[in-house]
């Protein structure tokens, strides 16, 4: 089952599920009366997704060395997170 969750979530599904985060922060926090709060608010949030994202990531590499011996190879990582929060 693990093998399946971790290739079913492969990173063009990673990408997909940020952008679609990104596009609900924004419209749930971009919309106050003051741009500047606004954009400041929408990147700590941002900031924040990223993180729980990276511990995701680090979860299941430590699900996969201690329970599968890294057998289970993912196809996204660290840098994919980055880069899909930073678009």
């Amino acid at each position: 089952m693990f093998k399946k969750l971790v290739h079913t979530n492969d990173s063009k599904e990673l990408r997909k599920g940020i952008e679609a985060l990104k596009k609900r922060v924004d419209k749930h926090f971009g919309d106050a009366d003051d741009p500047t709060i606004s954009r400041d608010l929408v990147f700590k949030v941002l900031k924040e997704c990223e993180k729980k994202y990276n511990n995701v990531y680090d979860r299941t590499i430590r699900i996969n060395q201690d329970v599968y011996s890294g057998d289970v190879e993912l196809d996204w990582g660290t840098n994919e997170i980055t880069t899909a929060f930073r678009r």
